[in-house]
């Protein structure tokens, strides 16, 4: 085998193996994909069971707008941080959770 030949086989091997890595890449993307369409399906449940809870609640007068709303500020403060939402890793008890927009 000759030099060309040599490098030809290394080059053919690196190629073999930037694909073996692009497929994987690429099958760990659509696993990713796959997940985020779960869970958008999850929270898009989640949300409706949500709303349709609390209009029951309020029509039945379980509670008022205002109750309802001063207990979600005081739930959003609980995290240290008035913004909205709750922060899933304090929520969950995790040391160093990471807040996402």
């Amino acid at each position: 085998m000759d030099v060309f030949d040599r490098l030809q086989s290394r080059q053919i091997s690196e190629l073999r193996a930037s694909l073996r890595r692009l497929r994987s890449q690429g099958t760990h993307a659509d696993d990713l994909c796959r997940h985020v369409g779960q869970l958008d399906d999850f929270l898009g449940r989640t949300v409706l069971l949500l709303q349709a809870v609390t209009e029951l609640c309020l029509r039945k007068e379980v509670f008022t707008q205002e109750e309802l709303s001063t207990l979600a500020n005081e739930i959003d403060a609980s995290d240290g941080s008035v913004d909205g939402r709750l922060d899933l890793g304090m929520l969950l008890g995790q040391e160093n959770p990471v807040n996402t927009p």
